[in-house]
This record gives C-alpha cells, structure tokens and sequence, in this order.
C-alpha cells in the first residue's frame, strides 16, 4: 500500500520492576527454563524467579517523568513534598557496572498513591474563608491511579455540562 509506514520494531517492555516492594531489574529472560534473571538493587544481588510467577506478581516501576504525566503536575511539585518530608523518594537505580553510578528513581503505586495523598492535603487557590482544603481539580482518583499500575481500563462518560466523568466496574 502506498503511504504506509510499517514499523518492524518491538515495543520494549520495561525492564525495572517491583517485588515484594523492593526495585528490581530482569537481567536474562529464558522461557523455556520459565526462568527470571532479575538484580535487586536493594540487596545488592542477582535472584531467579519463575517467569509465571514473575508475569503474575510483578508491579509496575515507572520513572519520574511518567508520574508527572499521571498526575498531571510538574517535577517541581514532587521535589517539594520531597523537601517538606510530605513524602519518601522512592527507590533508586544504579548502573551495574563497577562504578554503580546513580540513575533514575522509580516509583512504585503505593509511592504514587502516597503522593496523591499528600498532594490531596495541599490548598489550591486563594484560602477559603471556612479553612477548608480545595485540592486541585486536575489530580486523577486513586481508582484512576490504580487502573493504570494495573493496566486495567477507564471508561469516561460525558455529562451534561461537558465534563468527562469516569465511570469503573466493581
């Protein structure tokens, strides 16, 4: 066909994963042994584990970058509640070489879960003559949160006024 651009490449799937809450990252992936070659960053160490079970039981490990699109906020907003002790910096990468320089820190859903907490305790806007909080109007649900750790679908409706309004099965 013409004017088609066929794209031979693999989507890659991301490397860094969380197991029972510490960052790891797959070293080798050998399907016919159902084998995960991960390194623990945390214990410092290579682990084996079942590639079924790895596939079941893995969470997601996404970086910075994502969690700002997430959330819809800027970096500067997470390095504040950083610097204010509202929250813990997730784990952080290292290169796996002699020098295991830093890299990247990546989050985890129960770091951006706890971010989203503490972003909800933050006014937005001119203060309220009552002292209530108003959070910002922008910040997605937990449930919206949690459907994307877990690669589960969002279904929006539009209502009357334009607004688009998620809708999730129980």
């Amino acid at each position: 066909m013409a004017g088609v651009k066929h794209s031979n490449k693999k989507k890659r799937r991301n490397r860094h994963f969380y197991w029972n809450g510490k960052l790891h990252k797959v070293l080798r992936i050998s399907y016919p042994e159902n084998l995960v070659e991960a390194w623990c960053f945390k214990d410092h160490q290579s682990v084996a584990l079942l590639y079924t079970d790895w596939k079941r039981r893995s969470e997601l490990a996404v970086r910075t970058g994502a969690v700002t699109k997430l959330l819809r906020i800027n970096r500067i907003t997470i390095s504040r509640a950083v610097d204010n002790e509202e929250i813990r910096l997730p784990e952080r990468a290292y290169t796996l070489d002699s020098n295991k320089n830093p890299t990247y820190h990546w989050w985890s859903e129960k770091d951006v879960l706890e971010l989203h907490e503490a972003l909800l305790s933050h006014h937005s806007g001119r203060p309220r003559l009552d002292g209530k909080i108003t959070p910002r109007q922008t910040l997605p649900t937990a449930a919206e949160i949690r459907a994307y750790f877990r690669n589960e679908n969002t279904l929006y409706i539009r209502s009357d006024d334009g607004a688009m309004v998620p809708i999730f099965d129980r």
